[in-house]
This record gives structure tokens, C-alpha cells and sequence, in this order.
């Protein structure tokens, strides 16, 4: 089965650099105490645009003015390699922020000073209490004992943070923090029901704890956050609910459907499941066998008419491409515009290794001489048969390939008409992809390696 890849393109704030009316940030500081000068990076962590490492004068001060076109959190990087010191900036258009990094022993202490000295102050303490701090981790939790102590914990720990939220004048960032702040509640309580059930403790069993999950409108689509922690913890909570080698995203995509009713709530949790589930692939694990048990399950809860039509062409895909399967009826015509099937030439009591490919494809095209090698090597193998579908769609171009080439195995061309069908049931939209089909013209290999893999030969050469 083809992979499918998510690409996912963040470029709100590139786009924000260009076309809307900009207005400047006023950037300074100091450093202070350091045996040697340090490096000062400004990151906007943003499509295009590079990092910018301030020039720090030899009075140990720096300054710098960006164009922004609305209020950004910015990384700052103090130091090089492993003495490397993070922190945020809170810029605005318009406004001014000022740093003092101050060297004391191996430690940093920075002050922060100007207009959004005291949002840039919050961000920072929020990010050592909350983002980066072990205060919320599972062991931390070992030695919490209920969920009422647990509320009592968070509510000890987030109290400086509130301090220095209070001590902000921008009403919009306060108001915008303080949902921030709530919605990271439910995060805090629920990393505490999963790290003491995961250690034995049934906190079904927890009064107090089972009182705010049921306190919990998971039909309002603010909740989401919430929802989503929910059934996290559910789902570990309960791993005997449903059939031994269910993929745990497709669990909590029939939990969903169980516990919510509001169907916008149910597509957006929904879509966010399948998202999280299509992402593990891009960190590099097989879902290959998992895929269709989640998009079946997505289909069972989910009503989004896009992402509906697109899970469904997937199945058919992942059904089509299924070892066993038998081969579609494609329609393909040769140099003399005679009519094929796939489904007519393949078995025939051989296995038949196929080359989809264009004379426009650069790699296609490198894997010609491959193909030939191949070829000739089994030209006398009773069981092997070499096969080339082009999807080209300037026929002129294809024919006068063929006729330059001379190439002695078998060769078709999927019409322009037909192309659609083929992407629709193979999920072919990039080339060269080579596929296997058996003695009898079921499918055996649907990604099958190229001609130019040395795992190829060894593959072939085993058949019989």
C-alpha cells in the first residue's frame, strides 16, 4: 500500500510578513557577567525567515528592530552549543522589550524590562513551572494520594503563575492565558489519573475524581481539549473493552461515538484522531495493518463530507492493493492501440513483475537499464514475465520511446481517459511504482522494491 504522507504547511506567519500593514518592534538588552561575550539569537521559528544573531556590542549591549504585523512569541537563544540558554520573547507591534541576561556561575538570570516586559516575564516562568518543569510528571504524581489532593497540588503550584499573570496589563493576553491556564486543568488531572491507574489504582474508585468527569459537557465543542484527555485516560483505564489488537485510536473513535452526541464535536475529535493516527506513519511506524480498522471506525462516527470521501477512497485503495486480491480491470492499450485488461495479463501461470512509469520521469527512466538487466537474467525463468504500464499522456512521445529503445518485454499505456481509475484503485499518483502479481494474477507485492535494489533480484530469483 502506497504511504500516505501528511503534509502539513504552517504558513500563517510567513504570510503575516507580507501584504498587511506592519509596524515595528523595538528589541534590546545586555549581557552582563559573561567571562565571554555570548552569542544572541532572535528566532521566529517561521517559514523563510532565518534566525537572526544579534550583534552585541563591546559594552556588552545590543539592539535590534523587527517589522511584524502582529503580536508573536519569539524564541531567544543565549550562548553556544551545550551552554545554549532558552527563553520566549513576547513581541508586539509598536512596542518595546528589553533584556538583561545576567551570568551568575553557571546560571542566566534574565530581567525584563519595556512594554512587554511583564508578558515576556510570564511566558518565561510559565515555561520552567509548566512546559519544562517534572512538577507534572508521572512520578511526580506517585506521591499524590487522591484526586483531592491532586486539585490542592496544582492549584499550590499554579500560583505563581497566576502571580505574574495578574501583574499583566493587556487585557487580551490575560483573558487569552487565563482559558490557556483552565484548559491545562484537565490536562494536569487527567496525566494523574493515567499515572495512578497505570500503577494499579482504579480511580473509577475516586469519588471526588469521577465527579469532575462528570461535570464535563463533552457535547460542548470548547471541551475538546478536555474530551481528548478523557479518552486517553479511558482507554488505558480499560484495555480489555474491546477485541486484543485494536489499534488504540480506533478504540477511542467508538468510545467517542459512545460518549458524545454532538456531531460537530464527534468530526472535529474525530478528524483529530485520524490525523494523530496518519502522523504516526511519518515518524516512521507501519500502520499498514492498523490504517483500515481506524478508517473504518472514522467512517462509523465521523459525517465531515471531505475527509468521508477521502477515508473511503482510501479503503479502497488499502482493499485493491490487499495481497490475494485479484487485479483490477484497468484499461491499457499497446503501441498499436490494441485493447487490454490488466486483469487479462497478468497470471497466466507466471508471476509478473510490473513497471508503472512516463518517459517524463526522471527516475522512471533510470530504472530502464535495470529492467533490461533483469530481463535478460530471467528470459529463460518459466515463471517470471516483465511487464511495463506508461501513464504517459502524449502518446507520440511514449511510441517514439519504445521505438528508440527497442525494449523486449511487454509494454502498455494506461490512457489519458483511464489515469483517474488506476489513481482510484491503486493510489498511484507517483512514479516508478512496481507492483507483483502471482501465477494465478492476484496481487502479492503492491509496493514492490525497484529493478534497481539489489533485494529485488533475491526477491525474484526465489520465486517459483
Amino acid at each position: 500500500m502506497k504511504k500516505f504522507v501528511i503534509v502539513s504547511m504552517i504558513i500563517l506567519s510567513a504570510l503575516s510578513l507580507f501584504g498587511q500593514k506592519h509596524d515595528k518592534i523595538y528589541f534590546s538588552g545586555s549581557v552582563k557577567g559573561f567571562v565571554n561575550t555570548p552569542c544572541v539569537v532572535c528566532d521566529f521559528s517561521m517559514e523563510g525567515v532565518e534566525p537572526d544573531t544579534l550583534k552585541v556590542a563591546a559594552n556588552g549591549t545590543f539592539s535590534k528592530e523587527y517589522m511584524l504585523s502582529r503580536a508573536k512569541e519569539v524564541f531567544l537563544k543565549i550562548g553556544e552549543g551545550k551552554q545554549t540558554k532558552f527563553y520566549v520573547a513576547y513581541f508586539v507591534p509598536g512596542k518595546s522589550l528589553h533584556v538583561d541576561f545576567v551570568a551568575e556561575g553557571e546560571s542566566v538570570i534574565p530581567h525584563y524590562s519595556g512594554d512587554t516586559g511583564k508578558e515576556t516575564a510570564y511566558l518565561n516562568l510559565h515555561r520552567e513551572l509548566i512546559t519544562l518543569s517534572p512538577m507534572f510528571s508521572a512520578q511526580a504524581w506517585q506521591v499524590v494520594p487522591d484526586f483531592k489532593a491532586c486539585v490542592r497540588y496544582v492549584d499550590e503550584k499554579l500560583v505563581p503563575i497566576k502571580e505574574a499573570l495578574d501583574k499583566v496589563d493587556d487585557k487580551v493576553f490575560v483573558e487569552k492565558e487565563k482559558k490557556g491556564l483552565k484548559n491545562e486543568l484537565a490536562s494536569h488531572y487527567f496525566s494523574y489519573a493515567d499515572a495512578k491507574q497505570k500503577i494499579g489504582v482504579d480511580m473509577e474508585k475516586d469519588v471526588d475524581f469521577m465527579k469532575y468527569v462528570k461535570g464535563i459537557d463533552f457535547n460542548d465543542t470548547l471541551q475538546e481539549r478536555a474530551l481528548m484527555y478523557y479518552l486517553n485516560w479511558y482507554v488505558g483505564a480499560h484495555p480489555n473493552l474491546y477485541p486484543k489488537g485494536m489499534p488504540v485510536n480506533a478504540v477511542k473513535l467508538r468510545c467517542l461515538k459512545t460518549f458524545v452526541s454532538n456531531q460537530d464535536m464527534r468530526n472535529k475529535v474525530a478528524r483529530t484522531l485520524l490525523t494523530a493516527h496518519l502522523f504516526m506513519q511519518m515518524l516512521g511506524a507501519n500502520i499498514s495493518e492498523t490504517l483500515p480498522c481506524v478508517y473504518r471506525e472514522y467512517l462509523d462516527v465521523s459525517t465531515d463530507a471531505q475527509t468521508c470521501e477521502y477515508a473511503r477512497a482510501q479503503l479502497k485503495i488499502i482493499d485493491n492493493t490487499a495481497v490475494g486480491t485479484d487485479a483490477a480491470d484497468l484499461k491499457m492499450v499497446d503501441i498499436n492501440g490494441k485493447s487490454f485488461s490488466l486483469k487479462d495479463v497478468v497470471g497466466k501461470g507466471k508471476y509478473t513483475y510490473i513497471d508503472f512509469w512516463a518517459t517524463w520521469c526522471g527516475p522512471c527512466c533510470k530504472e530502464i537499464p535495470f529492467i533490461e538487466k533483469l530481463v535478460a537474467k530471467y528470459k529463460d525463468h518459466s515463471v517470471i514475465r516483465f511487464v511495463s504500464i506508461s501513464i504517459d499522456t502524449d502518446i507520440a512521445a511514449w511510441k517514439k520511446k519504445l521505438i528508440t529503445d527497442k525494449p523486449t518485454w511487454e509494454q502498455y499505456l494506461i490512457p489519458e481517459a483511464n489515469q483517474k481509475t488506476c489513481a482510484e484503485i491503486y493510489g498511484i499518483t507517483n512514479i516508478p511504482r512496481f507492483m507483483i502479481f502471482d501465477k494465478e494474477g492476484k496481487m502479492m507485492d503492491a509496493s514492490a522494491p525497484r529493478p534497481s535494489e539489489t533485494k529485488t533480484d533475491e526477491l525474484l530469483n526465489g520465486l517459483k
